[in-house]
């Protein structure tokens, strides 16, 4: 190589004094000095003041203070609550995702000094007695950390009936800790468990369900509060007996079912359809509720399609092509449709007619969906065995209405959300050397929640496709409604 090559190559000339300061930096190149001082706001530049270079030190041996602290973040998670409560925490600089997360909630909360002051005497107090402040926990289909809960609590505190000084768990589950602590904190009387889950709720109808909690605690009956529909003496007294692992909305609708004589199948079969935790003409679904305790012999996997049928029937607009590329918005099908001395049978039939006729509708065919941005599953074959698991994506309303004549099923009638980009509609199949099965039919809405899982004739998933159905939930973050049942094949 040249000399004149080597002169192009080589490093710049740097002062002594600035040697001497990326040596003290932790022996930093030129090049990462360059990058450290954008990192930590500093301009960059091969001739700097004494001062400015101290300031840089200073900076630089604080960050690695920091860093050690939190290399040992479990020793001294009690300076770093105070630290957040007191906005004294740089979250940016904690790498562990989890408690990035936990602190990310502090440091967001309400900034009003009585607030801050207050949840940090409540986080202090859970992390000397309990184990659950940085867990995270999974209740119906949502995921929450424990933290979100005592910042609404905390947010409550006006209704606090006790100092949380004075609270210590006698169990060492997390669950029951908190259990505990919301008891401890709030009532005055026994409530059901599954109204914790108010404390834990971020969506809609949270700050409603926290009333409700509170309500309760302090012995008044459910029936008083603001409920979405209204509550006989039966119904409530059916309500505080749902199971734990249920929502609040999910146990009014488990009262209401049971009060008029229904059981936990058609109530799970009922939550997991539109009108499961919705209460928008309660009064017309009440008699369809009614017709399904009334006719016990209708297999509670027709419960869905018959409300899709109904809801179709009753309520939707529907659009048809009149010429190329204009739709016309027509009234529903049947607004006067009635439970009124339905037939089973014929209803079962009408149902049938109305699957069928969904492969004649021509708007379906029209519509294309854009992509959903999950990943697509495709399974490793073994040695031993060729076949393929695959689900993939229907981008189509003509690929959604093969889907349904294939597999005997309404799903044709989810074009016009997938169009609108509420949700996505996939297929599972195993491919071998004989070919492609389609297997089943699932539903992703656009909270990434697995909503339906279906197979031919609306059957359950049979446990082998249940597995890959997690498989790729667990790959792709999705959660599973959890009303999606097994059957043994």
């Amino acid at each position: 190589m040249s000399k004149k090559s080597d002169q192009n190559n080589a490093e710049p000339q740097i002062p002594l004094r600035l040697k001497n300061h990326l040596e003290a930096l932790g022996g930093l190149s030129l090049t990462r000095y360059k990058k450290w001082c954008k990192e930590n706001q500093f301009e960059f530049a091969t001739h700097k003041t004494h001062t400015q270079l101290q300031e840089e030190l200073a900076v630089f041996r604080q960050n690695k203070t920091r860093k050690k602290r939190f290399l040992k973040l479990d020793k001294y998670i009690r300076q770093f609550i105070v630290d957040a409560c007191d906005n004294k925490l740089i979250v940016d600089q904690i790498s562990r995702p989890i408690w990035r997360a936990f602190f990310e909630k502090i440091v967001n909360s309400n900034p009003h000094v009585e607030f801050r002051e207050s949840l940090k005497q409540l986080l202090l107090r859970v992390e000397q007695v309990a184990g659950f402040l940085t867990e995270e926990i999974e209740f119906g289909n949502q995921r929450a950390l424990y933290v979100e809960a005592l910042i609404r609590m905390n947010d409550r505190k006006g209704q606090w009936l006790r100092p949380v000084a004075e609270w210590s768990p006698k169990s060492h589950n997390s669950r029951k800790q908190f259990s505990s602590l919301a008891r401890h904190l709030f009532a005055q009387y026994p409530l059901p468990v599954f109204m914790d889950f108010a404390w834990l709720e971020a969506g809609k109808g949270a700050y409603t369900h926290r009333d409700w909690f509170i309500h309760l605690a302090v012995g008044k009956n459910i029936r008083t509060a603001k409920t979405p529909t209204k509550l006989t003496k039966k119904m409530s007294h059916y309500f505080v007996q749902a199971p734990d692992d249920y929502l609040p909305e999910e146990a009014i609708r488990w009262g209401q079912i049971h009060a008029l004589g229904g059981d936990k199948r058609l109530t799970e079969a009922i939550l997991g359809t539109p009108i499961g935790t919705e209460f928008g003409n309660d009064a017309f679904w009440r008699s369809v509720i009614l017709f399904f305790i009334e006719n016990p012999f209708i297999e509670r996997q027709q419960v869905g399609p018959i409300i899709d049928y109904i809801n179709h029937q009753k309520y939707l607009t529907q659009e048809n092509v009149v010429g190329p590329g204009v739709v016309e918005i027509a009234e529903p099908p049947q607004p006067n449709f009635s439970m009124r001395k339905r037939n089973p049978n014929t209803l079962l039939r009408l149902v049938s007619e109305w699957h069928n006729n969904l492969s004649k509708k021509t708007v379906a065919q029209n519509l294309y969906f854009r992509k959903s941005g999950i990943n697509e599953y495709i399974s490793k074959p073994s040695k031993n065995q060729k076949r393929v698991w695959r689900i993939i994506e229907l981008l189509s309303g003509y690929a959604l209405i093969r889907e349904g004549d294939i597999m005997h099923h309404c799903i044709a009638t989810y074009a016009n959300a997938c169009a609108a980009g509420k949700c996505s509609i996939w297929s599972m199949m195993f491919e071998d050397e004989q070919g492609k099965k389609k297997l089943l039919t699932i539903e992703v809405n656009r909270d990434k929640l697995i909503v339906e899982a279906r197979g031919k004739y609306n059957r359950w998933p049979n446990s082998k496709e249940f597995r890959r159905l997690k498989d790729w939930a667990k790959k792709e973050d999705l959660k599973i409604n959890k009303y999606i049942k097994i059957v043994n094949e």
